[in-house]
C-alpha cells in the first residue's frame, strides 16, 4: 500500500492541501500520515511537549480529520517533535517508507524572491521520495 506523509503546520492552506491530499490518496488507493511538526528548543530536552505548539498541533489535526472524512479517508495523525523541522520530516517519510511528502509554503516570500525556508530546503535535499509543494493564494 501507498503511503503518503501531509505535513500540516499552517491552518491558513490546511483545506487545499488536505484536499488534494485525499484526492491524490483516493487516486492511487493511499494511505495518508498527517503530521504536525514543531521545532524543540536547544535548551529543552528534544521529548519536551510545549503546550502552545500541543494545542495549535491538536486543533490543527482535528481539521485534518474532518476534512478527510469528506471524502471517506482513513489517515493516522502524529505530532512529531524535531531540533530540526526538515530533518523531522525526511525522518518521518524514511520511517513510514513514504512514496510522497506534501508540504505547503507561503504565498509571500520570506526574502525578496526566496519561497522555500531552511526545512523545505532540506527536506528537498534530502527526502528520498518525491514531494509535493503546494504553494496558495489568498484572494
Amino acid at each position: 500500500m501507498k503511503k503518503i506523509l501531509v505535513v500540516v503546520n499552517d491552518k491558513k492552506f490546511l483545506e487545499r492541501i488536505m484536499t488534494i491530499s485525499c484526492q491524490i490518496a483516493k487516486f492511487t488507493n493511499a494511505i495518508l500520515y498527517v503530521v504536525y511538526v514543531y521545532e524543540v528548543p536547544r535548551s529543552l530536552a528534544l521529548n519536551s511537549e510545549i503546550p502552545e505548539e500541543i494545542a495549535k498541533a491538536d486543533e490543527i489535526l482535528d481539521r485534518a480529520s474532518e476534512i478527510s472524512d469528506q471524502y471517506n479517508i482513513d489517515i493516522e495523525t502524529d505530532i512529531v517533535q524535531a531540533r530540526f523541522a526538515g530533518q523531522g520530516i525526511v525522518d518521518e517519510a524514511i520511517d513510514l517508507q513514504a512514496e510522497l511528502i506534501v508540504m505547503g509554503i507561503s504565498e509571500e516570500p520570506l526574502i525578496e524572491d526566496i519561497y522555500f525556508d531552511s526545512s523545505i530546503n532540506y527536506v528537498l535535499k534530502n527526502s528520498n521520495c518525491e514531494v509535493l509543494i503546494y504553494k496558495g493564494v489568498t484572494k
